[in-house]
């Protein structure tokens, strides 16, 4: 019989029998960020964990190819458990891995993780508001058109309303096309603009536009006490002023 370890597990064979188990958890070194398979927008940090007590330092190793046969990267003599690059890498994907050395001596290294590196913001454009004057109640379509150079996550439509009240809404798309159906609901002028988001969380804002609302106004005399009104409801307040111990002419 025998034993043949390697990185990934022992295979052992007794009598023509193999087993394999599984010694990627007891490997004393393993790579914290980035994550495996994310998608990332700054790929300038690097962490990892070693378990080991050994006196160690560490080479970066960061490639296109998964083989490292010509890395991007390769830092060596790193002493700490994280490294910042000095001069970023370009947008694409990466494959890295860590290996550890003991007095210059090979270790052990980490398995290889991969990563998209995407810096690239999403691209608004033709933000329209349709039509560009409403009564309250009836809708407006507000329309752009966002691409990205990998995939958009999100695109949302913020709206400030005549009382600078902010709100945020999902819009929905066909293609490159993102629109939403607004019901204004008090008279005023509104401010639009758009946030696209991809998913490497590349954030960008578009140009604000604005559109009005008009709304029929209803003029009250002298309302009741705890009377509830539409807020593009018009009243005139009659009201008497009297004096308690100081000249209302005099200030």
């Amino acid at each position: 019989w025998g034993v043949n370890a390697t990185a990934v597990g022992t295979i052992i064979w007794n009598q023509g029998e193999s087993h394999t188990v599984d010694l990627s958890s007891t490997l004393p070194i393993t790579q914290i960020s980035p994550a495996n398979n994310s998608i990332i927008n700054n790929a300038s940090y690097y962490e990892w964990l070693f378990t080991d007590s050994a006196t160690i330092n560490y080479s970066l190793l960061i490639d296109d190819n998964s083989d490292f046969s010509s890395p991007e990267k390769n830092i060596s003599d790193i002493e700490d458990l994280n490294h910042s690059l000095e001069i970023s890498l370009d947008d694409g994907f990466y494959y890295w891995k860590v290996q550890a050395f003991d007095n210059s001596v090979f270790d052990s290294e980490t398995s290889t993780w991969q990563f998209i590196f995407d810096s690239v913001i999403p691209n608004v454009t033709n933000l329209q508001v349709q039509p560009a004057q409403i009564n309250v109640s009836q809708n407006a379509n507000i329309t752009a058109n966002v691409v990205d150079d990998l995939e958009i996550s999100k695109v949302l439509v913020q709206i400030t309303d005549p009382l600078n009240r902010i709100f945020n809404y999902t819009m929905s798309n066909s293609s490159s096309l993102y629109n939403l159906t607004y019901q204004a609901d008090i008279a005023g002028g509104y401010n639009v603009k758009i946030i696209a988001n991809d998913t490497a969380n590349n954030i960008n804002d578009s140009e604000t536009i604005n559109f009005s609302v008009s709304g029929l106004s209803t003029v009250i005399t002298n309302p009741e006490a705890d009377s509830i009104f539409n807020i593009n409801t018009s009243f005139w307040l009659n009201s008497t002023v009297s004096s308690y111990g100081f000249d209302l002419n005099n200030g």
